[in-house]
């Protein structure tokens, strides 16, 4: 920056320097302040992008709603901890209830509609980290 300013200063004339200087100093505030809204700027948009990411994705659902759900059933997990999944289009997983997973296990690899009760749960890690939202429906019906 420092040099654009002599630069500046070394082109006016000698007998104009103290008019130039000034001319040349409202220059550099106006510089300056552009600089530094531009960086405000960026560090606004660099902010943004980690704080959406922390926003919950099932923000359009509750805890009790009552859905349908379309997708594969699918076994996750490993033994003896495995659970029953559906995956939609959207590839998000949901997780049925444990007493009506045995029913669903004969439908492994096919795709269903189903109507339940929405229940959602926070994933913490040990170290308290929150990696997302369980999504688990009871009370499943199969629609088809």
């Amino acid at each position: 920056m420092s040099n654009f300013r002599e630069a500046l200063i070394n082109s006016c004339a000698l007998k104009d320097r103290a008019r130039c200087f000034r001319e040349n100093a409202k220059l550099m505030t106006l510089l300056t302040m552009i600089m530094n809204r531009c960086a405000a700027l960026v560090l606004c948009a660099l902010l943004a992008i980690p704080l959406s990411a922390c926003a919950k994705k099932d923000g359009k659902f509750r805890n009790g709603q009552h859905i349908e759900v379309s997708g594969t059933v699918r076994r996750v997990g490993n033994e003896p901890w495995t659970e029953v999944v559906i995956s939609d289009i959207d590839d998000n997983d949901w997780y049925i209830a444990a007493n009506e997973a045995a029913y669903f296990s004969m439908y492994l690899q096919k795709t269903v509609t189903v109507r339940g009760t929405l229940n959602l749960t926070d994933i913490v890690l040990a170290n308290n980290k929150h990696i997302g939202i369980r999504r688990e429906l009871s009370n499943v019906d199969l629609i088809r």
